[in-house]
């Protein structure tokens, strides 16, 4: 008896332990790229996101054909940081002398009121589309952007050389006075602020880029950001404002001599306290993407693929620890892993010096199988495909990838997670697209967040969980992205913004349930099991308010399902199942209530023998 009371008092305190000591699940998140586009705009400065320039008439050509973009770009001539020399430049057969425009073609993702262009130099230049001009002086510009407008445009009527037209700024209302010290826009850093570690994937234009040699890398000072990625200053500047650790994406084709460099700039600049992830690229398995072309192409063709992967990633990995002698306990050096492929994992890891890996990393996304959706499809068949992809497919292979880093006595953690509901084929248009973008702001993901993050936490509390992504328009046909449709929106988010809403809620339980009932705008109600802990059986209890198909699953620790103990219709009203655990082991167990393919609730229960 004596033994058995220490047993449920080290079962029962286990969970407060854990979370005390702040060992438990993190939740950092992936950030958008650079592009006018694009819903995210972190700078106050939105020349940055500005497109690249394309060049037009310097005025309309009466019986021209006067196109959007003539294409004369080579003409030009451009300074170090992509400004032209001279503008309008003269081009043989061109219908007029040639100026250079850029757009945003997102105005809906930017506030409205009074912009300031500020910039250096002599010339001219105006706004245009759908902005109103309010006051044009040499090297200020007042504009104002309307709520209704949707692109505007910047032009350079005249630059003269010699003391051509640089430095342009253009500000968001209310940021001229506090530019230079404050860069980001506050919305958006607040909202981004709960978050432990940010990725810089697309920050860097990992996915298509060309950068090879260190000084062609992206500068503070290029007019815009949107052709080659964000500079690794402002990541630095970024982390260490907030105090996040960075996980870095390495551009597959950089030399040795860029891949030290930008380990030096990390070393010296971010902050000592603040981690590094460390990834060669990403996905360099995926054919989507020209990394996985140059990894089959252009490395050892001795070896086999993907077995020429390996020493590329052990390369970059063996340069960053050399430069961080000493300090390598600031690295956690990554290796990347299709979740669904264990043989293209393993075979990677057998080809390279394993010490430098610290960390294996697949995706923590729940998906759907769109294949036999059509017309008809309604929420509910969208919520039971998810839930069968959990289970079936998502669930058991964190759990082979938990055992493998067990195994191997590295850590576990995931590069990017989250719902991934796209159709078949992706990027198709479908009857059903409208579904996919209406179920993202339902209280069904809401919950299905909270699941998800509860059961990476429950398989491993010392991992870490990246979210795809952080700002994001929503699209049936391409997916959608973002937990925040904009960095705009305001408080509360239950209804508008149920995955941000679940993982801010997540990251601010300080050691409580996950799934806390009160969050969850449902009416459904799972009760604590009784008696609690329990030997052999137990009564659960739950209430639903409208009748249904329900389901009463139980899991154990490491997430695996232990047995179905309802599954039917019933009406509304107080029900009750039984759970026997003669046949289990002593220890944590989690059920779950599911109604109408929804998860609704979850509860957390303890068998002592």
């Amino acid at each position: 008896m004596k033994y058995r009371l220490i047993l449920f008092i080290v079962l029962a305190i286990i969970p407060f332990l854990c979370f005390a000591q702040g060992d438990r699940l993190q939740i950092g998140t992936n950030l958008s790229g650079a592009s006018d586009w694009n819903a995210e705009q972190p700078f106050v400065n939105i020349m940055k996101f500005s497109r690249p320039w394309i060049t037009q008439n310097n005025g309309w050509v009466g019986g021209g054909e006067n196109p959007w973009d003539t294409q004369f770009h080579s003409y030009f001539e451009f300074d170090e940081n992509g400004y032209p020399l001279q503008v309008p430049v003269d081009v043989p057969g061109a219908e007029a002398p040639q100026i250079v425009l850029t757009v945003w073609a997102h105005g809906s993702a930017l506030p409205t009121g009074d912009y300031v262009c500020l910039y250096d130099g002599e010339g001219s230049i105006d706004i245009g589309l759908e902005a109103e001009m309010i006051s044009n002086e040499a090297g200020r510009v007042v504009f104002h952007v309307p709520e209704t407008s949707e692109i505007f445009s910047l032009r350079i009527l005249q630059s003269t050389r010699g003391n051509h037209v640089r430095n342009i700024r253009v500000l968001v209302p209310g940021s001229e006075s506090i530019y230079q010290d404050e860069p980001f826009q506050k919305d958006w850093l607040e909202k981004l602020s709960p978050f432990t570690a940010l990725r810089f994937m697309d920050w860097s234009r990992t996915n298509d880029s060309q950068q090879v040699e260190w000084q062609n890398r992206p500068q503070v000072d290029d007019y815009t950001y949107t052709t080659d990625g964000i500079p690794f200053e402002w990541m630095i500047t970024l982390c260490n404002r907030l105090g996040t650790d960075a996980w870095l994406c390495i551009p597959h084709r950089a030399n040795d001599d860029y891949v030290r460099e930008m380990a030096r700039l990390f070393r010296d600049n971010l902050n000592p306290e603040l981690k590094i992830y460390l990834e060669w690229s990403n996905e360099v398995w995926n054919w989507m993407f020209p990394q996985a072309h140059y990894g089959l192409d252009s490395l050892d063709q001795n070896l086999e693929w993907p077995e020429r992967l390996g020493p590329k990633i052990g390369s970059v990995m063996q340069i960053w620890t050399q430069e961080f002698g000493g300090q390598e306990n600031r690295l956690v050096r990554v290796l990347a892993m299709q979740h669904m492929w264990p043989d293209l994992v393993h075979r990677v890891f057998a080809n390279l010096d394993q010490n430098l890996i610290d960390a294996f990393s697949p995706a923590a996304y729940v998906g759907i199988s769109a294949s036999g959706f059509d017309a008809m499809t309604t929420a509910a068949d969208v919520w039971t495909s998810a839930y069968a992809n959990f289970d079936e497919d998502a669930m058991p292979m964190w759990r082979h990838w938990f055992d493998f880093a067990t195994t191997e006595s590295k850590r576990l953690v995931y590069y990017e997670g989250g719902q991934h509901f796209t159709p078949d084929p992706f990027g198709s248009d479908q009857p059903y697209n409208q579904i996919l973008q209406d179920v993202q702001t339902s209280s069904e993901m809401y919950a299905l967040y909270t699941t998800l993050l509860d059961s990476l936490e429950a398989l491993n509390r010392e991992s870490l969980f990246m979210n795809f992504s952080f700002v994001g328009q929503k699209s049936g046909k391409y997916g959608s992205w973002g937990v925040l449709e904009s960095q705009y929106m305001q408080s509360p988010f239950q209804d508008t913004a149920p995955k941000y809403q679940a993982l801010v809620d997540y990251i601010d339980q300080e050691g409580t349930s996950v799934t806390t009932q009160r969050k969850l705008p449902i009416q459904h109600n799972l009760m604590q099991n009784y008696p609690n802990p329990f030997n052999p059986e137990t009564t659960i209890q739950y209430k639903t308010e409208s009748a249904g198909h329900v389901k009463i699953r139980i899991f154990d620790i490491s997430g695996r399902k232990i047995q179905l103990l309802f599954d039917g219709p019933q009406p509304s009203g107080l029900h009750k199942v039984y759970f026997d655990g003669r046949n289990q082991v002593s220890g944590i167990y989690f059920y779950l209530l599911e109604v109408d393919g929804v998860v609704v609730g979850k509860q957390k229960m303890i068998l002592l023998k």
